[in-house]
């Protein structure tokens, strides 16, 4: 058995504020997906060598916040911190060569910690129909990295922001608009990666001219940069229309890809190893389909 304390404070502070605070344990058993004493191809190119026992894992975790809301005004406000510790009696090791990857579950206390603040803003203005909504979140996660026997504490940091904007004034019209900016870089003692953005837009238009007929449409563009000041962009659009004929049969078109693109590319972070993947897409399609109720 396993004594896992937590404490959790909540206390209203006047008539708009609310305070937050919470803090708690836990002890979990780390066990590795398999168990086999000779190594395994987990695919084409990656071994997987595990050990032949249960580790622990031991985590803390801290947090507060404070929360605004006013009915009158429908304004409402929330700012969150949470920080986490973390014990593992394990890791893995990644050995790369021209032809294979070998990952060796080694035995070994490894500290992480993560710290994560996030605040939100939202606004609606019932006479005009219209939501908007501010968000911004910081995550910093200092974490151990082993790579071809060395061991490093690698720190990567990411900041987002993102706009909402909900208009909903119309019975037979929704409109939903939002605008995301993300940063993210990584620091260890033998590497530094440049920071890297991403930016991204959707919109997504629904429609119900009448009971039967329900209109949806999607449209997304994405900037990812894939090295520092090289952004590669990607455009979709999707569409959807359902028709409702009778109370027995129902037809639905759908619409992908509309704006045919071909691929799509994302670089990933990871420790001191900087990947970048181009993601074929399928080309423009139309699917028709019918529903009969018996």
């Amino acid at each position: 058995w396993r004594i896992t304390p937590s404490a959790a404070l909540r206390r209203h502070l006047g008539q708009f504020f609310t305070l937050r605070l919470g803090f708690n344990t836990a002890v979990e058993d780390a066990a590795s997906a398999f168990y086999s004493l000779l190594p395994v191809h987990t695919n084409y190119r990656s071994v997987r060598q595990v050990l032949p026992k249960v580790f622990i894992s031991r985590s803390y975790n801290v947090s507060g916040g404070l929360s605004y809301r006013n009915l009158t005004s429908l304004v409402f406000a929330n700012v969150n911190v949470g920080y986490r510790r973390q014990r593992d009696e394990r890791y893995l090791n990644f050995n790369y060569t021209d032809t294979l990857t070998t990952i060796t579950e080694c035995e070994g206390t490894i500290t992480s910690h993560s710290l994560t603040a996030s605040s939100e803003l939202s606004k609606s203005f019932a006479t005009a129909g219209i939501t908007l909504k501010w968000n911004a979140t910081y995550v910093q996660r200092n974490a151990p990295v082993a790579q071809n026997e060395l061991l490093v504490t690698n720190r990567s940091h990411v900041l987002g922001t993102y706009i909402d904007v909900d208009y909903h004034k119309l019975k037979w019209l929704r409109l939903y608009l939002q605008s995301r900016a993300t940063l993210f870089w990584e620091r260890t003692p033998v590497y530094r990666s440049s920071v890297l953005s991403q930016f991204a837009n959707d919109a997504s238009l629904y429609l119900f001219p009448t009971a039967k007929w329900d209109i949806r449409m999607h449209v997304q563009g994405t900037s990812n940069e894939v090295e520092s000041s090289v952004y590669k962009h990607c455009y979709l659009m999707d569409a959807e229309v359902h028709w409702k004929m009778n109370k027995t049969i129902e037809w639905n078109c759908t619409l992908r890809n509309l704006m045919n693109a071909t691929s799509y590319s994302v670089t990933q972070v990871a420790g001191i190893n900087t990947t970048t993947r181009l993601l074929p897409l399928r080309g423009r399609e139309c699917l028709v389909g019918v529903l009969v109720h018996i």
